[in-house]
């Protein structure tokens, strides 16, 4: 049940902050949503809202986030700095709307790669874990005398 207000909590963040990041909020709440059935089996939850998250962070540290102008005299070309939370830069003159595909391009580079990690991870977890189990002797003569 706190799973689903939590996630209820997150898709009301998302819509009360609509215009600044509450789009990327909502896609987190939405893949919580489609992920909840699977919440209980790690190995099916983990990757896939690993490579969500890793989507958001990437978007959000590359695409361009705040902009500044100058003033300037009338008749001559304002020009307009746009820049990312890692700093990149994004230059134009008035009016400029600076493109966020970089941002997407970089979230797509990190879920690629986020994943497939954690979920090799999670799966030379899963296969440590039965290596340190000890194993049933009794099994194995049960077997030889069939």
């Amino acid at each position: 049940m706190g799973y689903w207000l939590t996630a209820l909590a997150v898709i009301v963040l998302g819509f009360l902050t609509i215009f600044s990041v509450g789009e990327l909020v909502l896609v987190l709440a939405l893949a919580m949503v489609v992920l909840g059935p699977f919440r209980r089996r790690p190995r099916v939850y983990w990757p896939p809202m690993a490579a969500v998250i890793a989507f958001l962070v990437g978007y959000l540290a590359v695409a361009p986030l705040s902009c500044f102008a100058t003033a300037v005299l009338p008749g001559e070309v304002s020009p307009v700095v746009c820049s990312s939370l890692l700093g990149v830069q994004y230059t134009g003159t008035t009016p400029y709307n600076p493109s966020s595909l970089p941002g997407v391009y970089a979230g797509v580079v990190l879920a690629a790669v986020a994943g497939p990690v954690v979920g090799l991870g999670l799966w030379f977890r899963g296969r440590l874990r039965r290596a340190e189990q000890p194993r049933d002797e009794t099994a194995g003569e049960e077997r030889q005398a069939e």
